[in-house]
């Protein structure tokens, strides 16, 4: 991203005491103007520039109230805190763990990052206790992507009595290749139905903007949200979220993320799914990259489809054994060799 690292020279600011002797709200004033004016060359996309601010926001408030309210003041233990701290509000009474979840975490962790390392940059303080915090809870066991007759069910429960709309329209975009990020930053405007396409912005550093094809349940899905939204705001809805109310300019993308999450949490219960049968929201990103490898055999198409940057990202989403085709077998010799055995077992292990 550009941002210097624990070793570049510092150079303390003008009107700066001593390193880290300024007000965490101060120098998070610094830092945003700096991002928003790009003087910082970070390259930070519209949508990773409103989350890092919510997320700092919020982080300043919390080390203010808790009698830290200087930057010298600052540091692993209390970063960690609040990267740990357990979000509150509606959405959070199913939390049982105590801790936030593991993208929660480290996407508080990469904003304190980003945060401190602009400070840095622009002579405010020089030390980035973000870097020693550690996240917890992230499990190395992977969800199951749908099945095709689970992917029908949850058309046609999502389609069932669908307020607004807007549960077939989030279901049709995440059966596109979206998202949840993604999916709240769709407009009505990137959807172009009689070419059966839609636009979806990417995700800064992890996905790369791209078109993708719509099937005809998903036109008809989001030909259905786009009909509703003219009725309800008259012709102009440019800049309006096609699945949440309001502007995509107006929203905090980490929040209407998770509120894209939950929706489709919703739709998978009411097909019957859930954590039980070992399937959550990115279930339906895997289903995705699965039948888009089936009927392609290329990790390519995989990648394109689902917008990510790199080929292995592509392969982790794919759960046949796609190596297979590609490997050379064994001779008949080596076969008999517990050499080999033991590694092409440690191999299968790996996939």
């Amino acid at each position: 991203m550009g941002l210097p690292g624990p070793y570049d020279a510092f150079t303390l600011a003008p009107g700066v005491a001593a390193s880290g002797a300024i007000a965490v709200a101060d120098a998070l004033a610094l830092v945003l103007a700096a991002w928003r004016a790009d003087s910082v060359p970070v390259g930070f996309t519209d949508a990773t520039l409103r989350r890092y601010e919510h997320n700092l926001v919020r982080f300043a408030a919390y080390v203010t109230a808790m009698g830290f309210p200087m930057l010298a003041d600052l540091d692993a233990g209390v970063c960690a805190d609040w990267v740990h701290a357990r979000p509150t509000g509606k959405m959070w009474a199913s939390n049982t763990t105590g801790q936030p979840a593991y993208g929660t975490q480290a996407n508080r962790r990469t904003s304190l990052i980003n945060f401190f390392a602009t400070c840095h940059q622009l002579g405010l303080w020089d030390e980035n206790p973000a870097e020693k915090v550690t996240t917890h809870g992230r499990s190395n066991t992977r969800t199951r992507p749908l099945t095709e007759a689970e992917a029908a069910r949850l058309m046609d429960r999502a389609a069932y009595q669908a307020r607004e709309n807007k549960m077939p329209a989030t279901v049709a975009l995440a059966l596109a290749g979206a998202t949840v990020t993604e999916i709240a930053q769709v407009e009505p405007i990137d959807v172009y139905l009689a070419e059966q396409v839609v636009w979806l912005p990417g995700l800064g550093r992890r996905n790369l903007a791209r078109w993708v094809p719509l099937d005809e349940w998903q036109a008809d899905a989001l030909a259905s949200r786009i009909n509703y939204l003219t009725r309800r705001n008259g012709s102009s809805i440019t800049g309006f979220s096609l699945v949440h109310r309001g502007r995509v300019a107006d929203q905090d993308p980490t929040k209407f993320a998770m509120t894209t999450n939950q929706m489709l949490v919703r739709a998978l219960a009411k097909a019957g799914l859930g954590v039980d049968q070992g399937v959550r929201p990115s279930s339906i990103h895997e289903y995705v990259a699965n039948r888009v490898y089936t009927e392609t055999g290329s990790m390519e198409a995989v990648a394109v489809r689902c917008g990510l940057r790199s080929i292995d990202a592509a392969a982790r989403l794919v759960t046949v054994n796609w190596r297979t085709t590609h490997e050379t077998p064994a001779p008949a010799g080596a076969c008999e060799s517990d050499r080999y055995a033991a590694q092409s077992q440690v191999e299968a292990d790996a996939r």
